[in-house]
């Protein structure tokens, strides 16, 4: 996570380490620096605190952490269900409240004890045997089994849990075996090193509740708060849970309050109705700074993107996409629309990502002229296109008008539609859209292999765009089995070159979450991997 203070990160910088202040330099400053690996250790270590990525040593300065107090914070959005399972941006803090995983990733993405105490994964891949701690209650004093891990990773399969993030990589594994209470086996259809990306996915839930009648109504997982109550629409508060198998938190009460206003959001902070706001605008971001309020990036675990659906006849052609591709100006969209908080690229990949290239990157670089030569090359003279932006993120709405101009100066007419979240969703899940569609995607921060399996608009079939070929899905088999690292690099760079070639997917750049605090509030933790913020540190400063 990195630290705000008049600076941001831009393309194809680079830096490494935990959250710091960075000097202001104007409007752009170093990234945090990525290592997207998945490790295959085996851990002994059950105390789940160590290099786990928080933040809390970088608050030495402001003093010893306290236990107690009430924190309100404000987000644009409710989350959309108590279901462990839902995976999604807006779910993040809650999730990570209530429930737990079984392992969680540190900042060198190496996996770090949580429900699982130690494990094994198999030389070629294809098995993983996981044991668990003995000491772990779900919220209404039941025992977490085995049976629950199980029963946990093979629910997610199932179309109605409506979890496709986690269905896909889930499919893989064809058995789970529970010999005993706190022994899970795995074993899977085809090798799956980054399997331990799953596991910092899964959040382990109870069967009898989301089965059960107060199913819409009740959460009850193992993690360190439990749901007090939940409005919808409104507001949800979090507790703290005094039988937490780990380190208890230093708040007692956690109230969000559902704003869907941004800017009456941003109000409520500078009057003290609320001591913290998530995903704010980021033009307000300097401004609050200045103000003396504390504000906080995380690493980028995905990016924004356009994509052009290609069972549309005007895009059916990769030459259109392509002259489309080099009608975006990603530069212009970090610095302008997102205040210089991001990196520019139109690869999938954060810039520190193994299979990120700079030169393949640069190849498609903003440029109307190659645009025009692109549509005449097609035998394309006139094009009038519809954009679907989601109207739940002002950054890709703002962006479409840029990019509506842009497309005029060579003759190509944007009309510019903003619906709100569930319509949008629908479109993109659906792929019923007309002409191109623009939203943000995660997961991108994990495992490259994993970006197939865990973000749709990527998958090989049934994804955003409607695309579907043969090379491309080779590819993606061919950097997700290949073992060795020479021909995993070649297997990057051939998709790379491919990926931007049919230009389906268009990334414009990395996409942070940004957390806006009072100055007295202490300890923001990250999933770095997941890109949400971690409650469980967070703590309140003494006057």
């Amino acid at each position: 996570m990195i630290t705000i203070n008049g600076a941001r990160s831009a393309r194809k910088a680079r830096d490494t380490g935990r959250a710091r202040r960075i000097p202001a330099i104007g409007a752009v400053a170093a990234a945090v620096a990525l290592i997207a690996a998945c490790s295959s250790i085996d851990s002994t270590d059950n105390s789940g605190s160590e290099g786990d990525g928080t933040e809390a040593e970088a608050e030495a300065d402001a003093g010893d952490p306290v236990h107690g107090g009430s924190i309100t914070i404000g987000r644009p959005a409710d989350i959309v269900s108590l279901d462990g399972a839902v995976v999604g941006g807006s779910q993040l803090a809650f999730y990570d409240a209530i429930y737990d995983t079984l392992i969680k990733l540190d900042k060198n993405f190496e996996p770090q004890p949580q429900l699982t105490e130690s494990w094994g994964l198999s030389d070629d891949y294809m098995s993983l045997s996981l044991t668990l701690r003995d000491d772990v209650t779900f919220h209404d004093g039941k025992q977490l089994t085995s049976a629950d891990v199980k029963y946990s990773a093979e629910r997610v399969v199932d179309p109605a849990v409506k979890s496709p993030q986690l269905a896909t990589f889930a499919s893989l594994i064809s058995s789970i075996e529970t010999p005993d209470d706190t022994t899970v086996e795995m074993t899977f259809s085809r090798p799956l090193p980054n399997i331990f990306d799953f596991l910092e996915m899964l959040y382990i839930v109870d069967q009898e509740t989301v089965e059960g009648p107060a199913a819409a109504t009740t959460a009850n997982g193992t993690g360190p708060f439990k749901l007090a109550e939940w409005q919808p629409e409104r507001s949800y508060t979090l507790e703290r849970n005094d039988d937490f198998w780990g380190e208890p938190t230093y708040l007692d009460e956690v109230v969000v309050q559902v704003a869907p206003d941004p800017q009456s959001m941003v109000v409520q902070l500078e009057s003290g109705e609320l001591d913290a706001i998530s995903d704010v605008p980021f033009t307000d971001v300097s401004r609050l700074e200045e103000n003396d309020f504390n504000a906080e990036a995380t690493a980028p675990a995905g990016s924004w993107y356009i994509a052009a659906n290609t069972e549309d006849s005007a895009l059916a052609d990769p030459r259109v996409r392509q002259a489309i591709n080099h009608a975006i100006d990603r530069e212009r969209f970090v610095e302008q629309v997102l205040s210089g908080i991001g990196e520019a690229t139109a690869l999938p990949w954060p810039v520190d990502s193994p299979a990120y290239d700079e030169a393949i990157d640069d190849t498609i670089a903003f440029d109307l002229e190659e645009a025009r030569r692109l549509l005449d090359d097609a035998g394309v003279s006139e094009l009038s296109l519809d954009i679907w932006a989601n109207g739940g993120q002002q950054p890709l709405v703002d962006y479409a008008q840029i990019l509506k101009s842009d497309l005029a100066e060579i003759g190509v007419e944007l009309n510019v539609e903003a619906p709100e979240i569930p319509r949008w969703r629908d479109l993109q899940q659906t792929g019923t859209y007309t002409g191109l569609i623009s939203g943000p995607y995660g997961a991108s921060n994990f495992s490259p292999a994993s970006l197939f399996l865990l973000a749709r608009p990527f998958k090989p079939d049934d994804n955003t765009a409607n695309y579907t070929s043969e090379e491309y899905t080779a590819a993606v088999e061919a950097l997700s089995t290949t073992a060795d690292e020479a021909e995993l690099q070649q297997a990057y760079d051939e998709f790379n070159q491919l990926f931007l070639q049919e230009s389906f997917l268009m990334p414009l750049a990395t996409n942070r979450m940004v957390m806006v605090s009072d100055e007295t509030v202490r300890g923001w933790g990250e999933r770095r991997v997941n890109g949400g913020f971690d409650l469980r540190e967070v703590w309140i400063e003494q006057e």
